[in-house]
């Protein structure tokens, strides 16, 4: 999910940049100004949207151009579930595109339609945790930088709700079901979540299928879509049913579908819902809500994993990605692809990355000597990590995403089955095989 600009996997980051340290201090960056042929604009397209007091990489755009005078990065940034077709009318347009700022689950679509420059032979690649450029990697070839932070979807939860009803956090699925019964005789639920916004369901997958397929999701997933499994496969319909059922247990509360992330906010704050399964923006959403306090009246913030559905052998994974993609148009000229590889180069370094991490307030950066947050949660997370598995709609055809979203919605609804909706989902699947679709690994 990278991923952000509404508290999810696309705001509740922005959320958590906005919630990031009061005094941010000066950050001491120095962009080595280098005599080249190019003067004027360089154009970014992109995720990159600011929030008050706290820039993120647009002030690295900002050194960048003082120490290149001539060079102005202009910056076009929409929000993650508008960029496509906002990007679409600039290409359709002719409007100069010079460097990509993306959603990691967008860069497949951009790297197999030959929208983006190889980046294999830049230097200093060992800057970045190799599960970075992995995700970057397609037909062998590293089509972006990571940037920013490694984070993800963990299951977040209210203590001091479990404390006062003297219940502990479920290390199974079926204690799940038994702290969900009791938390509703206290007019409780268990899990909040902003149901309301489509682009979120499938995170819930990708936390189930994780187990289900015995901690091989992303190898499950490209031999489905290399045309050597089906999305109604046996371990597909079971992870979508282990989400259908928590809704025919009431785990979820009673509005999900019609909550948005400011009613889920407020029902995880005030103590209406003990978990949430979301972006670990929210932990500096919760501080932002009482500061100086750790916490806010109510609220003993943790972070766990989602109980086992099966066997204790296998890894409780969560979903997450690698940062921001940054990468370069392939259209952009020669002059300007020299200056966009510095400019990668800069907002990339550990110094930048490190920037970019306390800027957010986030759990780790992209590089793996980039400092992290230091809330006592985040560091707790970050014990999580290496349970890390990709966002799976980053290797999805986009067609095979939104059925995804929809047919959750409906099993969530209980409009449809787990069957009906891989069935649905495998049509839609079929439809792309005939028009030619072939994955690109």
């Amino acid at each position: 999910m990278r991923p952000p600009n509404t508290i999810t996997r696309k705001k509740l980051l922005q959320a958590g940049a906005a919630a990031g340290l009061a005094g941010l201090l000066p950050l001491p960056l120095q962009a080595a100004a280098r005599p080249g042929s190019y003067r004027g604009k360089i154009t970014v397209y992109g995720i990159a949207v600011p929030t008050p007091g706290h820039p993120g990489v647009l002030k690295l755009f900002q050194d960048f151009d003082k120490a290149h005078p001539g060079i102005t990065i202009e910056n076009h940034g929409f929000p993650s579930e508008r960029f496509v077709a906002l990007f679409t009318a600039a290409q359709a347009a002719g409007e100069q595109i010079d460097m990509l700022f993306l959603n990691g689950q967008d860069l497949r679509r951009y790297a197999v339609a030959g929208n983006m420059v190889p980046l294999n032979r830049l230097p200093h690649l060992e800057r970045f945790w190799p599960i970075g450029l992995k995700t970057y990697t397609i037909n062998g070839k590293l089509w972006a930088l990571p940037t920013g932070s490694i984070g993800g979807f963990p299951i977040f939860y209210n203590k001091a709700v479990l404390d006062k009803y003297h219940l502990s956090v479920p290390q199974t699925y079926a204690d799940l079901l038994t702290v969900g019964k009791e938390l509703t005789k206290q007019g409780v639920s268990a899990y909040t979540h902003d149901g309301k916004n489509i682009y979120l369901w499938p995170v819930w997958f990708f936390t189930t299928y994780a187990q289900v397929t015995g901690n091989r999701s992303v190898e499950k997933t490209m031999a489905t879509l290399s045309g050597h499994g089906k999305f109604t496969d046996p371990e597909v319909v079971e992870a979508l049913d282990v989400i259908f059922g928590l809704a025919r247990h009431k785990i979820f509360s009673p509005d999900v579908l019609s909550l948005d992330t400011d009613g889920a906010t407020a029902e995880f704050m005030t103590g209406k819902a003990a978990f949430w399964l979301h972006y670990d923006g929210v932990i500096a959403a919760v501080r932002q809500a009482a500061p100086p306090n750790l916490n806010p009246p109510g609220m003993q913030l943790d972070v766990t994993l989602f109980p086992w559905v099966g066997k204790k052998s296998i890894k409780r994974q969560f979903p997450g990605g690698t940062g921001a993609a940054a990468g370069i148009y392939s259209k952009t000229s020669p002059a300007r692809k020299q200056i966009v590889s510095e400019i990668l180069e800069f907002i990339t370094t550990d110094q930048a990355n490190a920037y970019l991490v306390k800027d957010a307030d986030q759990t780790m950066g992209t590089n793996s000597h980039a400092k992290g947050s230091k809330d006592p949660v985040a560091l707790k997370e970050k014990v999580f990590l290496p349970n890390m598995t990709i966002y799976l709609d980053w290797y999805w055809p986009p067609e095979i995403t939104r059925a995804f979203q929809e047919g959750i919605q409906a099993g969530v609804g209980l409009k449809k089955t787990a069957p009906q909706v891989a069935r649905d989902i495998q049509a839609v699947f079929n439809k792309l095989l005939k028009s030619g679709y072939k994955f690109a690994h």
